[in-house]
């Protein structure tokens, strides 16, 4: 391979010349930092395709460059190389427990490097090539009550019967996801022990274990099973998770807290429709406008949002008064109903007790919409 760009974090003068020569000589461009911090400033300048770290530096150690690429959204996926003169089992196993992809010992042997090089950036390669083909769909709110796991939840059944491969739900709430709930599920395991295997050790096999298939067809995933655990789900294996359940079905619907983590950043990223659900109170509006501007600040398009009022009481705000505080219509409003009230009370969807209920008539509107969103983005990652 070649073309591709390298970052070297190396202290050592004569060792980053070297390595420098030898990787351009290979066809790579090669930035260069003297320390981990140096270092960490470019690739957020330039998003590289590999980073070769020496453990022992200045101002920042390969060590901790590593745990702060592997805990940011835009730079959790990037191959790293950890390079030391350590060789024992301890040292070795501490790269590795920092997010490393791979371990060179000095002094290095440039053939051995080579191949390890191959290896990661052939694997990053082939996953990006990867066929895309079920939609992400990002359910995000800017403060709870909104009713949007209620929404997601009667959305996956009512998208299910004219999905042909189907549809996965992510619940992505860390401390007190409620989707399995709903849909009556006790799921084995959560992306809390996906957190040690990396991407190419989760294959297909393997990753089923994590899912809790309803008897109607939905597929489930849990980000956590228990809110102390909330802190050990990592921002790779819920993009793994992600990846995974979009090469295994139609829609996967993400159900995210309120927030702007480092985990629904990334959901964001790799979501191709965002519907933003805001309850229709003024509380909740004014919070929904500070995060449709936090949206417009990270240059987020547009084109891949739908904003949803949920009307989860009876005394909402009119449509005239919405507008007024958010500054833009609502694409859907969703229309207050006590079904939805009783059938969560009922520790059930309301789409699984009583499909055909009028109430469901709004969701099933949203349902068409998602799937003609779907068809109109496909048709334009065609043509391109």
């Amino acid at each position: 391979m070649a073309g591709e760009t390298i970052v070297i974090a190396e202290d050592h003068g004569p060792s980053r010349t070297l390595l420098s020569e030898f990787l351009t000589r290979r066809g790579y461009h090669v930035g260069l930092a003297a320390d981990g911090l140096e270092a960490l400033h470019l690739i957020r300048e330039r998003t590289p395709n590999l980073v070769l770290a020496d453990v022992a530096m200045p101002r920042m150690s390969g060590l901790e460059l590593t745990r702060r690429l592997r805990a940011h959204h835009t730079t959790s996926r990037i191959p790293i190389i950890i390079v030391s003169a350590l060789k024992d089992a301890p040292d070795v196993l501490a790269g590795y427990a920092a997010g490393a992809d791979d371990y060179v010992s000095k002094p290095i042997d440039l053939n051995i490097l080579a191949v390890k090089l191959e290896q990661l950036l052939t694997r990053e390669s082939a996953h990006a090539g990867q066929g895309r083909f079920g939609k992400v769909v990002l359910l995000l709110h800017s403060r709870g009550g909104s009713g949007a796991t209620t929404i997601a939840v009667n959305l996956a059944c009512l998208l299910m019967p004219s999905s042909a491969a189907g549809v996965a739900l992510l619940d992505l709430n860390l401390e007190f996801g409620d989707a399995a709930r709903l849909l009556q599920l006790i799921p084995r395991l959560s992306l809390v022990d996906l957190a040690t295997h990396t991407s190419e050790q989760v294959d297909e096999p393997f990753f089923t274990k994590f899912i809790s298939r309803h008897a109607l067809g939905v597929q489930v995933v849990i980000a956590s099973d228990r809110p102390e655990h909330a802190e050990l789900v990592t921002l790779p294996a819920i993009q793994t998770a992600i990846d995974r359940l979009r090469q295994r079905v139609d829609q996967v619907l993400i159900d995210a807290a309120p927030s702007f983590s480092e985990h629904n950043l990334a959901a964001i990223d790799m979501a191709d429709l965002v519907l933003i659900v805001s309850a229709p109170t003024a509380p909740a509006l004014a919070a929904t406008q500070d995060l449709l501007d936090v949206l417009d600040r990270v240059n987020h398009p547009r084109a891949k949002e739908m904003l949803l009022v949920n009307h989860n009481t009876p005394l909402g705000l009119s449509p005239e008064q919405i507008q007024d505080i958010i500054g833009r219509a609502p694409d859907l409003v969703i229309p207050y109903s006590d079904r939805f009230v009783e059938a969560a009370n009922a520790g059930q969807a309301l789409a699984l007790t009583d499909p055909n209920d009028e109430a469901l008539l709004t969701l099933r509107e949203l349902a068409a919409r998602i799937q003609e969103a779907e068809h109109t983005l496909t048709e334009t990652q065609a043509s391109n």
